[in-house]
């Protein structure tokens, strides 16, 4: 090898060493700074698939010759690939959220069956035998799966068209098929066993949300 062609080669090696220092600073900056939003990490993917690219050259022209940063490539190469391996987690968990939040969204949206009891209790029941038929109604949810949602209140209106109910306790279901087994469920069967001898009128009514 000449001696012309011995500078140039050395000047590559310089430039090489150089440019793999720069390349690698913009990449490790990106992606393990922990001030980089999520946002950031992705749109600079394109330009850091650049830079990898670069980078891959670039160490196979320090392994190929006779470069004293042949250890640092070898150690930056496994860093990259440590770096992608973590990236690649992040998008999987990203897409994972992503499609639980569509589900979410799907279900929120859709129908759901409304079930609307009202209760007259009767005058000879105590206010302590009323907590009680209370508490059994609240304590369903726990005990029976198929309530999506539950709420419950007295009366408040300023109308007086209630007829003298003052209950209302407000049941959501999935399905006509979920409401049908909750009907004839033990624990809502247990439940018509307590509230049964204190109520003088009960109204149900059953409706689709539009």
């Amino acid at each position: 090898m000449t001696l012309v062609e011995q500078n140039q080669c050395i000047h590559k090696k310089e430039n090489g060493n150089a440019e793999l220092v720069s390349v690698s600073h913009q990449i490790v900056q990106t992606l393990w700074n922990p001030k980089t939003s999520s946002r950031q990490r992705y749109n600079s993917k394109a330009k850091n698939n650049i830079y990898l690219s670069k980078i891959v050259h670039l160490i196979q022209f320090i392994l190929k010759n006779d470069n004293p940063m042949k250890t640092s490539a070898i150690t930056l190469f496994a860093a990259l690939l440590f770096a992608s391996c973590g990236e690649q987690a992040k998008k999987e968990t990203t897409e994972k959220e992503e499609e639980k939040t569509t589900k979410e969204t799907e279900a929120s949206s859709a129908p759901k069956l409304r079930h609307v009891v009202l209760f007259k209790f009767k005058e000879t029941s105590s206010a302590e035998e009323v907590k009680q038929v209370e508490e059994a109604f609240n304590a369903l949810p726990s005990k029976i799966d198929l309530i999506r949602e539950y709420e419950w209140g007295t009366n408040n209106s300023p109308e007086n068209l209630n007829k003298e109910l003052t209950h209302c306790f407000f049941l959501t279901f999935d399905n006509e098929a979920d409401r049908d087994t909750y009907l004839t469920h033990p624990d809502h069967v247990a439940f018509g066993d307590i509230a049964g001898p204190h109520i003088a009128d009960v109204t149900v009514v059953d409706y689709w949300t539009k």
